[in-house]
């Protein structure tokens, strides 16, 4: 741990004591985790009951609209987010627990908010990267469907085809010269095989196979930074808002703009005070 992160630690736990920002717990973070995961089937969910309010005559409309929620729900998060970390420094899950976002690569005990810089990253982490993750999920699934099924249908071809063609094929009859024997050969009529894959077909299949290692080595260094993180080795909860400079933290004042100074007084007037100074003497 660097100076800096070992200064910035340090410097927010001693401001527990005090009631300003500090660091959120691993549980309670742990928690905001858990209700992002469950703001997907919940919107489904809604969005299925909704969707079986229509009438039966419009079935077709009604299974166009179930088959288009994950665009609508995506439509929706980043709709969300956008305005919860562009308005309060936060997103929808940190804002229930009273979680929010604050700028660390500036050392001030006062958590200054995040930039408009730090604000556009956490958007695409909080709303477009759990979208373009699934969205790789599937197309990676579909991709190695696609390739199960042709090398299904290679080892069709050169086994059970092959079998079945030289037991349906035709024979021809050969007369060996020295002794006269006829000698029967079945003749090859074999399909043609089918297709080699092209190069855009292998490098496709090569990103979907490559795709659930990429994403089981971002699990491992997000569960290797929470492991820094809980041992109070660093500040930052995720690898990511570790590059970009963005920490967590609860409780604090999230940079107030300082209040008006009171109007001054208006100045007595001088032949008033007189006035009354003289009525008193009397």
């Amino acid at each position: 741990m660097n100076v800096a992160t070992r200064t910035l630690v340090v410097t927010l736990a001693e401001a527990s004591a005090t009631g300003d920002a500090v660091l959120p717990s691993v549980f309670e973070l742990y928690l905001v985790d858990q209700l992002d995961a469950l703001l997907k089937p919940a919107f489904r969910h809604v969005w299925s009951s909704l969707v079986n309010l229509l009438p039966m005559r419009m079935s077709a409309l009604s299974d166009a609209l179930f088959d288009r929620w994950q665009e609508l729900y995506t439509i929706v998060l980043v709709a969300a987010q956008y305005h919860s970390i562009k308005e309060h420094h936060r997103t929808i899950a940190e804002g229930i627990y009273g979680l929010r976002r604050v700028n660390f690569t500036q050392q001030q005990s006062a958590a200054p908010p995040i930039d408009s810089t730090q604000q556009d990253i956490s958007i695409a982490l909080a709303a477009f990267m759990p979208s373009i993750l699934d969205a790789l999920g599937r197309v990676s699934a579909s991709i190695r469907r696609r390739r199960q099924q042709r090398l299904a249908r290679w080892g069709e071809h050169h086994g059970t085809a092959l079998a079945e063609a030289r037991a349906a094929a035709p024979v021809s009859a050969e007369t060996e010269p020295a002794s006269g024997r006829v000698l029967v050969t079945p003749v090859r009529t074999l399909r043609p095989p089918p297709p080699a894959p092209t190069l855009l077909e292998l490098m496709q299949e090569g990103a979907a196979i490559a795709f659930p290692f990429c994403r089981s080595a971002l699990l491992l260094a997000e569960l290797g930074q929470r492991m820094l993180y809980c041992f109070g080795a660093s500040a930052f909860s995720h690898p990511l808002l570790a590059l970009a400079g963005v920490g967590v933290v609860k409780g604090g004042v999230a940079h107030a703009a300082p209040a008006p100074a009171p109007a001054p007084a208006p100045a007595r007037d001088s032949l008033l005070g007189t006035y009354a100074v003289g009525v008193s003497i009397f």
